[in-house]
C-alpha cells in the first residue's frame, strides 16, 4: 500500500496517531496500517489511539448540516455549501447588496435569464432566511444530530482528545473533571476520569524506557566549570 511505503521510506517505523477525515476509505486504510504495523511492535499502545477523526472536518459537517435548512436561499445567491466558511463570507457580503439584486432583476433581463437556469433569483423570503429568520430550532436539531453521530457517545471517542486537553497547562485534570461533570452524569464523568488517568499512566509507561535509555546515554558532563563573573554571582546568591 502506498501509505505504508511512504512511511517506511521516511524511516517512520512506529505510529502513534493518524488523523483522517470521515471517508469510509480511510477506515480501510487505518485497518491496513493496524494490521501491518502492530505485529512488529510499530504502534503505540497496540494502536489504541491510532485512528483520530479530524475535528475540523466534523465541525464542517455539523455546520453544513445546519445550512441545509436554508439550502435554496443560499444557492440563489450562489453559495458553496461544501465550504461553509466561504459561504459565510459570501453571505455576509451579499446582504449589503440586496437592493442591487432587486434593481438587476427589474432592469437587466440577462441577469434574470442567467439565474433562471439555476435556482432563480433571491426572493423576499430568501433574504429573510439569510438575515437569520430561518427556524433556528430546526437548524439546531439537525446540527445536534450530526454532532451526536460523531461525538455523542463519549465511549467511542478517541481518548487522546482529552489527553491533549489535560496536557494544556491552562486546563489540566481539574478543569476537565469539571467540564465532564457538566456534560454528563456524575457517574459517567467519574468513569471517564478514571479511564483518562489510566491512559496517562499507560502512555507514560510506554515512553519511560525510551526516555531512561536516552538519559543514561547522554554525554552531557556532570561538572561544568564557572568563569569568574558566574562565580561572583553564585557567591552573591549564596549570601542572600
Amino acid at each position: 500500500m502506498v501509505i505504508e511505503k511512504c512511511l517506511l521510506n521516511c524511516e517512520i517505523d512506529k505510529l502513534f496517531i493518524v488523523t483522517v477525515d470521515n471517508a469510509s476509505s480511510n477506515d480501510v486504510a487505518i485497518g491496513y496500517l493496524r494490521k501491518k504495523f502492530n505485529p512488529r511492535g510499530g504502534l503505540v499502545q497496540n494502536g489504541k489511539y491510532l485512528h483520530m477523526r479530524c475535528m475540523a472536518h466534523i465541525v464542517n459537517l455539523i455546520v453544513v448540516e445546519g445550512l441545509k435548512e436554508m439550502n435554496k436561499s443560499v444557492e440563489r445567491v450562489r453559495g458553496l455549501l461544501d465550504m461553509w466558511n466561504s459561504t459565510y463570507l459570501m453571505l455576509d457580503t451579499t446582504q449589503n447588496f440586496e437592493r442591487a439584486f432587486e434593481r438587476f432583476e427589474e432592469q437587466d433581463t440577462n441577469f434574470r435569464d442567467e439565474l433562471e437556469r439555476g435556482e432563480g433569483w433571491p426572493s423576499v423570503d430568501d433574504w429573510a432566511n439569510l438575515n437569520s429568520n430561518v427556524d433556528s430550532k430546526v437548524m439546531a436539531i439537525k446540527m445536534k444530530e450530526k454532532y451526536d453521530k460523531y461525538w455523542g457517545d463519549i465511549d467511542k471517542m478517541n481518548l487522546l482528545m482529552f489527553v491533549a486537553f489535560i496536557l494544556d497547562p491552562r486546563q489540566k485534570l481539574k478543569y476537565l473533571e469539571f467540564a465532564l461533570s457538566e456534560m454528563y452524569s456524575s457517574e459517567k464523568a467519574s468513569e471517564m476520569m478514571q479511564k483518562l488517568k489510566e491512559s496517562l499512566y499507560e502512555l507514560f509507561d510506554e515512553y519511560k524506557p525510551t526516555l531512561h535509555s536516552t538519559c543514561s546515554q547522554s554525554s552531557v558532563p556532570t561538572h561544568v566549570s564557572l568563569d569568574e563573573p558566574q562565580q561572583k554571582m553564585k557567591r552573591r546568591m549564596q549570601t542572600l
